[in-house]
């Protein structure tokens, strides 16, 4: 009897530890449910999150913070002009050159 209860507490805590992390059925739990944005002007977003797939979530997401208002927007990581904003934005900007003051500091 007691090898019996000890084999399915055993069992059972297997079947936990599998299964942890995953969604009971075909569910998924992704930030982004609906269709996400296609198109937005790269000087509105302050920052953006991309998230790899995940247990919860099969789909690469990417995440947008607008500037003014702080509002969350899903991009299509999949779009041509998504693309070329994350690529932009992870891009190391180049410093200003300082313009001298002309021909009038130097000598002739």
């Amino acid at each position: 009897m007691h090898i019996i209860t000890v084999f399915l507490l055993c069992t059972g805590l297997s079947w936990v530890a599998l299964t942890q992390g995953r969604m009971a059925g075909d569910a998924e739990r992704c930030l982004c449910p609906g269709q996400p944005l296609k198109f937005l002007k790269p000087r509105l977003i302050k920052t953006f999150d991309v998230f790899s797939p995940s247990p919860s979530c099969a789909n690469v997401e990417i995440v947008a913070t607008l500037k003014k208002s702080g509002k969350k927007i899903c991009l299509d990581p999949f779009a041509k002009q998504v693309k070329q904003i994350l690529a932009s934005k992870r891009r190391p900007k180049k410093p200003k050159r300082k313009q001298g003051k002309g021909k009038k500091g130097r000598k002739p």
